[in-house]
């Protein structure tokens, strides 16, 4: 079963050095991940969703959150600027809240 990043990735045609490009992460981030031989990382992660248009937990195998990714999420406003998110806006902090016990979840 393909990575579901891999699987986002080619829904849209994208090469990996492309979605690198609009994620701003490396070529190399994107193989890593996808591969599984990575675990996922914050700032990385959180790029790449945005470049896809998608929330982080859809790129996210199980087992492959790391505690970063769930402790970023925790400190909210870092978490909403990260996606590009209004940390006062109202829904905001559910949404962050939602995610991290999904990430939790999930690993």
């Amino acid at each position: 079963m393909p990575h579901p990043l891999k699987t986002l990735r080619a829904e849209r045609h994208l090469t990996q050095a492309e979605l690198a490009e609009l994620a701003k992460v490396s070529d190399s981030t994107v193989a890593r991940i996808e591969s599984g031989a990575a675990l996922v990382f914050s700032l990385s992660v959180c790029r790449i969703a945005a470049a896809l248009g998608v929330p982080v937990q859809d790129i996210v195998n199980p087992g492959q959150c790391s505690t970063e990714l769930t402790a970023v999420l925790s400190h909210k406003s870092m978490a909403a600027k990260w996606l590009g998110l209004d940390p006062d806006a109202p829904g905001t902090d559910r949404f962050l809240d939602d995610l991290r016990e999904e990430l939790m979840n999930r690993g």
